[in-house]
């Protein structure tokens, strides 16, 4: 609406410096302003003022000659100081070369450049594999090989395909994510979907959970998605039931406090410990199990290594019979 304010958020470059995002933000940003009342080569030079990374805020009569002019200036002294686009990566790889860095080709559904949005109508599984093998091919040319490639999409079969079909074209490491996944619970979810299926099949070499959230939650969702394929084996596996109707302990806190106690002494060893509330399943995960408890009526029976240990034990007493019994024997495991 006319004289609504307007706020142009700053592009950072975070990871891989992509110049299609000139094109993309150019064009999308610039459309923006012109349809805000501001010609075509106004919104040129504020899109290329914004891709230049400073943060713009006008409303349509705020829009003056002088300010374009002056904003033009800006981004010529900004390209004798920095260079042209091309030139300033140039720069980065002769850099990343001689250190013997290497640089993340991040392609991101957000992001695509604007030319395969307009070849596919949408950041389609195929749209990302070529802007990856573009940038693969830009490296090339450069004579840069030390990389890797991060296809990434918030949805989670686009993402899964668009991996499965670069792999299949390189041989290239790969990160794998999805992007903007969500909070905690539901973005755990997406990428243990979408990871689950990629390293099962053996794609992948990185991977990294996007959550709304703090970033030790996202290395704590990775260590158990990584866990759940038994491709990261440094801590406990904890194997426990669900609240069905032959549970006759209470199963849910002592399950917690098995955790937490694992947690807190910093037992990080490649072991099993099984919390099981019937002697349906019970009894079979014991015999796969380094620690394990077999709960019955008010009452269980504890298994070390498979064996029975000391049974029938009261309710009240299984717990830190349990935890003691972990805590003497878990260091002697290698």
């Amino acid at each position: 609406k006319m004289g609504e304010k307007i706020t142009i958020s700053a592009l950072k470059w975070l990871e891989a410096p992509v110049i299609g995002e000139y094109v993309h933000s150019n064009r999308k940003l610039g459309t923006m302003v012109a349809l805000n009342g501001g010609t075509a080569e106004l919104a040129k030079d504020i899109a290329m003022h914004v891709a230049a990374m400073n943060p713009l805020v006008l409303s349509p009569d705020e829009v003056t000659e002088d300010l374009v002019a002056k904003e033009r200036e800006i981004w010529k002294e900004q390209l004798k100081n920095e260079g042209k686009p091309e030139e300033m990566l140039d720069k980065i790889l002769a850099t990343a070369k001689e250190k013997n860095v290497c640089i993340r080709i991040g392609v991101n559904a957000g992001s695509l450049e604007q030319d395969l949005w307009d070849k596919y109508g949408a950041p389609t599984g195929p749209a990302l594999v070529e802007s990856g093998l573009r940038w693969l091919k830009f490296f090339d040319s450069r004579d840069f090989s030390n990389v890797v490639i991060s296809l990434k999409s918030s949805q989670v079969p686009t993402m899964i395909h668009a991996n499965q079909e670069i792999a299949r074209q390189c041989d290239a490491p790969l990160h794998l994510g999805v992007t903007e996944a969500g909070p905690k619970f539901e973005g755990s979810i997406k990428s243990a979907v979408g990871f689950g299926v990629l390293l099962h099949q053996g794609i992948g070499d990185t991977i990294r959970t996007s959550l709304s959230d703090a970033p030790e939650e996202e290395i704590l969702a990775c260590k158990e998605i990584l866990k759940s394929l038994k491709l990261y084996t440094k801590e406990p596996d904890i194997v426990s039931c669900p609240t069905c109707g032959r549970i006759d302990i209470d199963l849910i806190p002592m399950v917690e406090k098995v955790k937490q106690m694992i947690h807190d002494e910093g037992i990080r060893k490649n072991i099993r410990v099984s919390v099981m509330g019937c002697v349906v399943n019970a009894l079979g995960e014991a015999k796969e199990a380094d620690f394990a408890i077999a709960g019955g009526r008010k009452q269980g029976n504890i298994y070390y290594k498979g064996e029975l240990y000391k049974g029938n034990i009261l309710e009240a007493q299984l717990l830190e019979e349990f935890l003691k019994l972990i805590r003497e024997k878990a260091p002697l495991l290698s």
